[in-house]
This record gives C-alpha cells, sequence and structure tokens, in this order.
C-alpha cells in the first residue's frame, strides 16, 4: 500500500507486528521488540503509514537518574496534520462534532491577543478545542516547548516563526485532551523539539567522566548495509512552514571543520556525528539544516570545552608538581 524507492511495503491485515523487510524500510533495527510492538500498535490504531512518515518512532539518548547511564528511548511521533486527521476522523467515527477557538499569545504584560507583531516571542499559545460542544483548553509556553541551541539560543524555527509553533504546540496539547483515547502516547515534532536541546546536568547527580570523550550521546548504530528500499528518517513538514527549510551556512562549516580539527574526529564518528544531529535523516554534513548545524555546533563546543579544562588542569597539576620538586631540593 505504501510505495517507497521502487519497492511495495504493506501491513496485512492478520499482521500483529512488523515483519524484518519492513523493520529495516523504516531503519528501526536497534529498537526493541517491546518497542516495535507499541508503535505496531500506534500505527494500527492511528491509520497512520509509517512508510509514507505520517508517524515514526525516534531514538533519543537520555539520563537515567538511577542508573547514571545514558540509555536510548523511543518517542512516537507525527506532525500536527496527522493530530488533526486523526481527531477529525475519531469526530466523523463517532458522529460527533469538533471545533477550534482562535489561537491567542500573550506576551510579558499578561495580555492575550489574537496576533502576535512583537519582535520579541510570544510567552504562552492557548487554543481551545470543542467536542461535542464541551471545551478543553490548553496553554503551551514558551519555556517549556521551545528548541535551543548548544549555546542557549533558540533555533531557527522558533526564532524566525515563534507564534506558529507555539500555537501548534498549544493545539496538539487541547487535542490530546479532547481525544485521548486517539491521541494518548503520541506526540507532534513541535512539542519534542525541547527533547532535544542540550541537557545542564546536575554534577551530583551526573558523573564526571575521568578523560574527555569524543561520543555523540551514544547515537544508535548505523545499518550494517545500506537498505536501498529504506525511506528515509525524516521529520515531516506542516504546510505552514514546510518551504521554509534552511541550509547551513558557510559561516557554520566553517565552525564545524575547525571543531573537528580540535578534536581529532575520525570520518566515522564525524558521520555518526551528524546522523545525530539529523536524527538519521542524512549521513552527509552538507545536508544539515541550520538548526541541526546549531545543534551539532552546540554539543561539539561542550566536548572542546572538557578538552580545554582537561589541559589546563594538567598544565596546572605539572606546575604544581614542578614547584614542590623545586622546594625539594632546595
Amino acid at each position: 500500500m505504501s510505495e517507497t524507492a521502487g519497492s511495495v511495503v504493506e501491513i496485512r491485515e492478520d499482521q500483529t507486528e512488523f515483519n524484518t523487510a519492513q523493520i529495516t524500510a523504516l531503519d528501526l533495527q536497534g529498537a526493541s521488540r517491546a518497542d516495535l510492538a507499541i508503535f505496531f500498535h500506534q500505527v494500527r490504531r492511528t491509520g497512520l503509514d509509517p512508510f509514507a512518515r505520517q508517524i515514526y518512532m525516534i531514538p533519543r539518548s537520555t539520563w537515567n537518574a538511577q542508573t547514571r547511564q545514558r540509555e536510548m528511548k523511543y518517542t512516537i511521533q507525527t506532525g500536527i496534520d496527522g493530530f488533526r486527521v486523526i481527531a477529525r476522523r475519531a469526530a466523523s467515527q463517532a458522529g460527533g462534532t469538533y471545533s477550534y477557538s482562535a489561537t491567542e499569545y500573550c506576551g510579558p504584560n499578561g495580555q492575550w491577543r489574537d496576533v502576535w507583531l512583537d519582535k520579541e516571542p510570544p510567552l504562552a499559545a492557548r487554543v481551545t478545542v470543542y467536542r461535542d460542544g464541551q471545551p478543553f483548553p490548553a496553554v503551551a509556553l514558551l519555556s517549556e516547548y521551545a528548541g535551543r541551541t548548544g549555546d542557549g539560543r533558540l533555533t531557527t524555527m522558533w526564532r524566525t516563526k515563534p507564534a506558529i509553533m507555539l500555537g501548534k504546540c498549544a493545539e496538539a496539547l487541547a487535542l490530546r485532551k479532547a481525544f485521548p483515547q486517539d491521541l494518548s502516547g503520541l506526540y507532534t515534532d513541535d512539542e519534542m523539539t525541547q527533547a532535544d536541546n542540550p541537557a545542564v546536568q546536575d554534577h551530583q547527580t551526573a558523573p564526571q567522566p575521568a578523560q574527555p570523550t569524543v561520543q555523540v550521546e551514544n547515537p544508535p548504530a548505523a545499518p550494517t548495509a545500506p537498505n536501498s528500499g529504506a525511506a528515509p528518517r525524516q521529520t515531516p513538514s506542516d504546510e505552514e512552514y514546510e518551504d521554509a527549510e534552511i541550509m547551513l551556512t558557510a559561516t557554520q562549516v566553517e565552525t564545524l571543520e575547525a571543531q573537528v580539527e580540535a578534536l581529532r574526529l575520525s570520518s566515522g564518528k564525524m558521520t555518526a556525528a551528524v546522523q545525530w544531529a539529523s536524527r538519521h535523516r542524512t549521513r552527509r554534513l552538507e545536508e544539515l539544516t541550520e538548526d541541526e548545524a546549531d545543534r551539532l555546533i552546540g554539543f561539539l563546543h561542550t566536548k572542546v570545552e572538557e578538552i580545554n579544562q582537561q589541559a589546563q588542569q594538567a598544565q596546572a597539576q605539572q606546575a604544581q608538581a614542578q614547584a614542590q620538586a623545586g622546594e625539594g631540593n632546595a
């Protein structure tokens, strides 16, 4: 039913789980059987096509405070259009109705407006979904959803279209409240942007490495062999900004090249880093978007800082040892 790179991948009615070919086509070889089972259930429940990238499962490296280790967690995501399709279909099948209020935005003064014209981004957005006349309001805060680069700046989409991005987060929240049986456990791309923000770890809870290592947050291993029938992992774009993707700049390329040289990254590690930054969309540095390049630059910057700090500590220890040796000789 879904055509992928010249081949047909179809989920049969009698299937109870993904087969090997489908797992490979979805680039989910690293996922556990339990994660795949949950994803298969969500595909069945929502009726969205994973091979057309209407719904997909993304791996993220997260910190487990109990085990004091980084673990790979999978998140099932779709675009806001997928939420709208599911809500419309659920209301139709139930013989009910659903509608929206106008999206409103709020700034520091606490006043809600239906149009945001300020240069600074709104601090909150709210949307109310009405299902069979019952209101389901939701408020999304910029501080909780905005995507940020390694140095704390808003990522490109959140910097250039903050009202649209925050409005879609509020809409997704309201739709999930109005249609919990259909949307629970699902998240939109816009809601999950914050999940990729650089983490600030507490020194009391996070281990400090004895040696600075250049590791890209334990990125998932690349497939051992390229699959000609696999659809590339891409975050589907909403029609409001699908043509607004901005590619990395020459300045970003220069910065990345300097970081690679400073860290002495091998081509294999750099490829893994690019895959991590693009969420497995591409293996090529020149195909990164501006946001993805910002994400990679921010991460590599922390690694360069770790190495510099390590070198400074080593120099200080060496100087102290030499001073103590001099005092002993005297």
